[in-house]
């Protein structure tokens, strides 16, 4: 498992666009991103699981308030190799987060949890994250 990162206090709002570019660890079973108002609330928790919780080559987004999380949301698409490089771009309004991957797929996640603010960014997994960037 690769180091997690995390950046507190980021007070981005509606219009804000995150960049998370990483390198796959060669045995990866998952990687996460997690944004939101904290480390326990995330309006988007987007897990890329290779082998991992009976999930495999699937994408999961979801919500997370304190100790529960929300309905999953599936996809199939998934373009991530082990020991691949990736980015990942993250535009977050008001009503949605629209995610951008590598590959030019695109798709866009509800802001169930109506967050008018990000505070927290985090990563953890098998994904060694090169560099985060904010707009």
């Amino acid at each position: 498992m690769a180091q997690p990162i995390a950046a507190y206090d980021m007070n981005l709002t509606q219009g804000a666009f995150i960049r998370i570019a990483g390198d796959i660890l060669p045995d990866a079973r998952h990687f996460s991103i997690d944004i939101g108002e904290d480390n326990s609330n995330f309006a988007l928790h987007f897990n890329a699981r290779f082998n991992y919780l009976g999930s495999h080559h699937v994408i999961i987004c979801n919500t997370k308030r304190g100790d529960y999380f929300g309905r999953e949301r599936k996809m199939k698409h998934f373009p991530f190799q082990r020991g691949a490089r990736t980015e990942i771009f993250i535009a977050f309004d008001e009503r949605f987060f629209v995610v951008k991957l590598h590959d030019g797929f695109v798709f866009s996640f509800l802001n169930r949890t109506d967050t008018e603010r990000i505070n927290y960014v985090g990563t953890h997994g098998d994904i060694a994250v090169r560099s985060l960037g904010f707009e």
